[in-house]
């Protein structure tokens, strides 16, 4: 239920766009597309979290996830 899941997050950040969990949020939108092998959109939405919410729990992981979707995109001096 992916599908579901991005269509879910979407829809809590476009109603919360500066809550609690918006950091979060953008987090998990990037891991759904990450599994969906759509690597630019993953990087977008962890690039979110880096940029908006630099101080957020999830920030160091959507380093490393940036750095994943990076590899499995054939780019992986980018990645490093």
């Amino acid at each position: 239920h992916f599908d579901d899941a991005l269509t879910a997050m979407q829809t809590f950040i476009n109603q919360y766009p500066h809550g609690g969990y918006t950091a979060n949020a953008q987090y998990w939108l990037g891991e759904l597309y990450l599994v969906k092998n759509n690597f630019p959109k993953a990087i977008e939405h962890f690039e979110i979290v880096l940029k908006q919410f630099p101080s957020s729990s999830k920030a160091a992981a959507s380093t490393l996830k940036i750095g994943y979707a990076l590899a499995a995109s054939g780019k992986d001096n980018e990645a490093r």
